[in-house]
């Protein structure tokens, strides 16, 4: 068994596992740290961002796509995404993808466009329709804006402008798009800057962008990008919206603890993560091995449903961490309440709030605590708006997926009530969706207001514009509370920004404590898979090094579990033992064995003779034909089987029959530390277990024996010859054979 790491972060997981003739992907994650590096993509024109000269090397050359703005390099180009390194590997081999969190299936479209895919994705309801807002708010915004760049001179005479714009003079929005348009612009695919992704010619796609790239090797250099999977020139642009619906189409639904067969060969089962609504972690088993992909977990209260406490009553052979929580010194509980405190300071300044976020997740809970301090401070009238092209399906799917909330969620359903805050601010017009700067935003907008605006990132989408208008002002506020991306560099290209900015990162994934709080929980962890920036190296955990990350101290594992840190494109070998199989009896064989119980025995047997036929990973005992012995040869050897001892050690009827062979001093006598020592050398390493299966015995004063009967077998430990083959004929004496 091998698990291959396609993804080096952690927090963008994407896996392989190999077991037992199956190849499962875990998780396909994009990564969207790229888009720090690009120039904002703004919906209406910016003079400050079209006037950026650009890069001259100190020879003299110039390079147009490499911009220097505020000390720092950017690439003036459509968005382009990290994808996870598939060429590592056969794609018509992979039999099963199980997703495991909304934000780890961005890369999905990417992977069913390849030739030769043909395996089913698992996910859970929730991660569907969630995974796919997600991914459509990426292929709108971002071809949005690329729709908007390449729009002719004269499509720009007839934009109109908002009185919000009025005061910079220098922002113009287009009132006239038409949605219609792009939708009919991506499905023709007619974009030359989308290239069609072939994985038999991997190579030869990378070859095709070196045109479009070819300063990308020096934009690395002045980056001083060091990984080679997060280099430009792996970089790819984003899927179509026709590609996200063809993606969704393989998706297969599951339900919690659902327990799915994979060809015969293993069992899956996904189990509650507590992270968000219908996140899950997976269990994987065969027939006696269990691995455990725990990926994005939370042990806190939240609105989805609480961690599944399945661990605690199971043996894990092997457990995958990933996506463990970036920000651990914050605790979550005191960021919302500062979050809330941020905000209504920022309205009594008469100031407007500005709120970077996803369109799922989080804004669920930051909505309902954010009201709710509002009404404390006597400021419930203030208006929240939430403008995103997927916000109203976001909140709907939010309220109708009662089976995947908590149980206080699931109560104000079944009391016909809305189980999240939201849903009665909908109706009564305190928060209102758009989908994007509309006429209708511009007749309803008042301020100072609360508006939450996608993306994160600050490199695309509406929130762009109003970070460009509101940063002027003091009275106004910028809030981050994502963890994924660093807030002073999503600030860069506009500084320099004087309203406030605060970062109150949110994040209720495991932390360090949390981890060794549940790892004493399970019975058994052989071994413990987990990224290389999880490893705690002593002295590193200083201010400002890495201080916020959870880490796992291997020295508190050491001796107790293999702890393995992967690297990108890592291949880690599984340390799981495969001893047994299941097998069927056939119905005929079955009619002919008897099992009897023998005297002194509680479990009846039968010995028997049969063929082992093994097709599709299954095995299944036949009857085995029967040979008629025709010389007295064949008759002999028929008639001396080998036999099978067994049954259970007695020490005294043992020390009995070595006194009627004549070793009438043979006695049990203590064990010390080094001879323990001398015999554990001599023992094979796989034999090793506890001592109270292993016996010292004095036949007399210069000869002792050791009996190892800890595996499936007895080693006898002697230098005496004679005694030896006395210790065998006792011991086969004291038990029964087959």
């Amino acid at each position: 068994m091998r698990l291959y790491c396609l993804s080096g972060d952690p927090n963008y997981p994407c896996f392989v596992l190999a077991a037992k003739g199956c190849n499962i992907m875990l998780d396909c994650a994009l990564n969207l740290q790229s888009l720090q590096h690009f120039i904002p993509q703004m919906l209406v024109q910016n003079q400050r961002f079209e006037s950026i000269p650009s890069h001259r090397s100190p020879n003299g050359t110039i390079y147009d796509n490499i911009k220097e703005l505020n000390n720092r390099f950017y690439l003036n180009s459509p968005l382009e995404f990290c994808t996870p390194q598939f060429n590592l590997i056969n794609i018509e081999d992979i039999d099963a993808v199980l997703i495991s969190n909304p934000n780890f299936m961005l890369a999905l479209p990417y992977l069913t466009r390849l030739k030769g895919f043909r395996a089913n994705i698992y996910c859970t309801e929730p991660l569907m329709h969630f995974g796919r807002i997600l991914m459509q708010e990426l292929s709108h915004l971002i071809k949005n804006n690329q729709f908007i760049a390449d729009k002719n001179s004269e499509e720009h005479k007839n934009l109109n402008k908002f009185p919000l714009f009025h005061g910079l003079a220098h922002l113009t929005l287009n009132l006239n798009q038409d949605n219609k348009i792009m939708d009919d612009s991506e499905e023709s695919c007619s974009n030359p800057k989308l290239i069609k992704l072939n994985h038999s010619n991997e190579s030869d796609q990378i070859a095709s962008q070196t045109s479009q790239k070819s300063n990308y090797s020096i934009f690395s250099q002045l980056l001083n990008i060091q990984e080679s999977h997060f280099k430009p020139l792996n970089w790819k642009f984003l899927y179509s919206k026709v590609d996200v619906e063809e993606c969704v189409s393989k998706i297969k639904v599951i339900d919690f603890s659902e327990i799915i067969d994979i060809y015969g060969c293993l069992k899956v089962q996904a189990k509650s993560s507590g992270y968000s609504i219908g996140s899950c972690y997976w269990i994987i088993e065969s027939d006696c091995d269990t691995i455990c992909y725990l990926s994005k977990t939370s042990l806190l209260n939240s609105h989805s449903k609480l961690f599944d406490q399945y661990l605690k009553n199971q043996i894990i052979d092997c457990l995958i961490l990933t996506g463990l929580n970036q920000t651990q010194l914050h605790e979550p509980e005191q960021m919302i309440q500062d979050f809330c405190k941020a905000c209504v300071l920022t309205l009594k300044n008469q100031g407007n709030v500005l709120i970077p976020v996803q369109p799922t997740g989080k804004i669920y809970d930051l909505i309902e605590f954010l009201y709710r301090y509002l009404c404390d401070s006597s400021m419930g009238n203030t208006p929240i708006y939430f403008m995103s092209h997927v916000a109203e399906q976001s909140l709907a799917y939010s309220n109708i997926f009662a089976e995947w909330l908590c149980d206080s969620k699931q109560a104000l359903v079944y009391a016909a009530e809305s189980p999240f805050q939201h849903g009665e601010l909908l109706k009564n017009g305190f928060l209102k969706t758009y989908p994007g700067i509309t006429s209708k935003f511009n007749d309803e907008f008042l301020q100072p207001c609360i508006l939450f605006a996608s993306h994160p990132s600050l490199r695309f989408g509406e929130v762009c514009h109003f970070v460009d208008i509101w940063k002027n002002s003091p009275n106004n506020s910028i809030i981050f509370t994502d963890s994924e991306f660093n807030y002073l560099d999503a600030l860069a290209p506009f500084q320099p920004v004087y309203a406030n900015y605060y970062y109150f990162p949110i994040d209720i994934s495991l932390t360090s404590a949390q981890i060794y709080k549940l790892l004493k929980d399970p019975k058994y962890f052989p071994q413990i898979i987990a990224s290389n920036n999880y490893r705690y190296i002593p002295g590193e955990n200083q201010p400002g090094v890495n201080d916020h990350v959870s880490k796992i101290d291997a020295f508190k594992f050491f001796g107790k579990v293999d702890l393995n840190f992967y690297h990108q494109n890592d291949v880690i070998k599984l340390s799981l033992k495969r001893k047994y199989e299941n097998c069927e009896i056939e119905s005929d064989l079955a009619q002919i064995l008897f099992p009897k119980k023998s005297m002194g025995d509680t479990v009846p047997f039968v010995t028997f003779n049969a063929q082992i036929v093994s097709k599709n990973n299954s095995h299944v005992l036949k009857a085995a034909p029967r040979t008629i012995p025709v010389n007295r040869r064949d008759r002999i050897k028929e008639s001396n089987f080998k036999k099978y001892p067994y049954g259970k050690f007695n020490l005294e009827k043992f020390l009995n029959v070595l006194r009627q062979f004549g070793l009438s001093d043979a006695k049990l006598i203590e064990r010390n530390t080094l001879e323990d020592s001398y015999l554990t050398c001599l023992m094979d390493k796989d034999n090793q277990t506890e001592s109270g299966l292993r016996y010292l015995i004095e036949i007399d004063a210069n000869n002792r024996i050791d009996l190892d009967m800890s595996s499936n077998r007895i080693n006898i430990f002697c230098e005496n010859e004679d005694y030896r083959v006395k210790i065998k004929d006792a011991l086969l004496r004291c038990l029964k054979t087959l």
